[in-house]
């Protein structure tokens, strides 16, 4: 609760970041972890690798992975939603342990949405995300949702470079906390409140 044990300062990271220099991801389940260390042992070069994973989804039973995922396969810069079908009006575009708030919200109201959760941060994965917008189509609402205070976390960061990606004409929008000096509001009850808001606000806006 306290406000220095709620952020790792992604924002700081992605401040540093520039001509490939490191890696900024955020793998959510474990096969996703065990790839993306895989990778940076195997690669023919070196760059600092930064791993942001909260302790939470240690014991989270939705963020778990099978042997076959991790006997196989390599590290997704984005993980698809394959838990809906093509023809959707929304899509949701976040990073971390908000996707599994959003994923049972998105149950709970029975809502026929997208959630696609970006694993790397930087370099930044142009390429899947353009190829996850034209799988579904153009002319979407794009929503951008994260845990972090809107001056937190990678909206600036990455807000230029999703709208890059966008079809010409689309804009992707924020969801999430407002703008704070700290990473945490430091109460328990107000802290859930404000959860349950961010995520009810990028199914409904």
């Amino acid at each position: 609760m306290g406000p220095e044990h709620t952020s790792g300062r992604i924002e700081r990271f992605l401040q540093l970041c520039g001509q490939s220099n490191i890696q900024v991801c955020v793998p959510t389940t474990p096969s996703q972890i065990f790839h993306l260390l895989r990778r940076q042992l195997i690669r023919s070069f070196r760059t600092p690798l930064i791993i942001f994973s909260p302790k939470s989804l240690l014991r989270l039973p939705e963020a778990s992975s099978s042997i076959d995922d991790l006997a196989k396969g390599t590290f997704n810069l984005v993980l698809k939603d394959n838990s809906v079908k093509k023809d959707v009006p929304k899509i949701i575009f976040c990073t971390g342990k908000v996707f599994y708030d959003l994923d049972a919200y998105r149950k709970k109201e029975n809502k026929n949405v997208a959630i696609i959760r970006v694993e790397q941060l930087y370099p930044f994965p142009s390429d899947e995300i353009k190829k996850i917008i034209k799988f579904y189509g153009e002319h979407k609402k794009y929503i951008w949702c994260q845990e972090e205070h809107k001056n937190q976390g990678g909206w600036y960061r990455l807000n230029p470079k999703f709208n890059a990606c966008l079809p010409e004409g689309n804009k992707i929008i924020y969801t999430g906390r407002e703008p704070a000096a700290s990473p945490a509001v430091g109460y328990y009850a107000q802290h859930l409140e404000e959860q349950h808001l961010l995520v009810e606000d990028a199914f409904n806006i």
